[in-house]
């Protein structure tokens, strides 16, 4: 399988929307029909304690773009027309047609750098250096230990999505 939405979602601390009261629907626009914007349709957000946990989670995630090789998970984040999600990285490289202007500021000169992609097999992402961070993961493996990693820091946090005293005393 090459796309897969991301089942760790699920597993954070969530609650039932207070805008939409869990229907996922709010009050009628042009634009988006009856969506509601806080949940974006889903009739649920995530408390701060699970919004801790997913900010954790990527950042355990997240690794300089000169780091990801052909073969690894990449999550692209989902747009308009879908193709979001896990995706096996195919090609990594240098784009040698288009640079980005670096200003050395102790001699006043531009540096031109080449922008650096990742491509899979639905979509490309392009990085203005190799120093740029992206979300990506070695393997389906490393998926998992990241999110059991990410549910227990969840496990140690308050209400407040802060480490409690009792998780604090107790590594210490």
């Amino acid at each position: 399988m090459e796309t897969q939405a991301n089942p760790l979602l699920t597993a954070y601390e969530s609650e039932t929307c207070s805008r939409c009261g869990g229907s996922g629907q709010y009050s009628y626009c042009q634009m988006y029909g009856r969506t509601c914007f806080r949940c974006h349709g889903k009739g649920k957000t995530y408390t701060k304690r699970g919004m801790a946990a997913i900010e954790y989670c990527r950042a355990l995630r997240s690794v300089p773009v000169n780091e990801i090789q052909v073969g690894w998970l990449f999550y692209v984040m989902p747009g308009p027309f879908g193709n979001g999600g896990w995706q096996i990285v195919t090609e990594v490289g240098e784009d040698g047609g288009s640079k980005w202007g670096k200003k050395n500021e102790a001699t006043g000169e531009t540096e031109w750098m080449p922008y650096f992609n990742v491509t899979t097999a639905k979509s490309g992402q392009g990085f203005c250096h190799s120093t740029d961070k992206a979300t990506a993961i070695p393997d389906r493996a490393a998926l998992k230990e990241t999110t059991r990693k990410a549910l227990e820091y969840q496990a140690t946090l308050n209400k407040q999505g802060k480490v409690s005293k009792r998780a604090a005393k107790a590594a210490a």
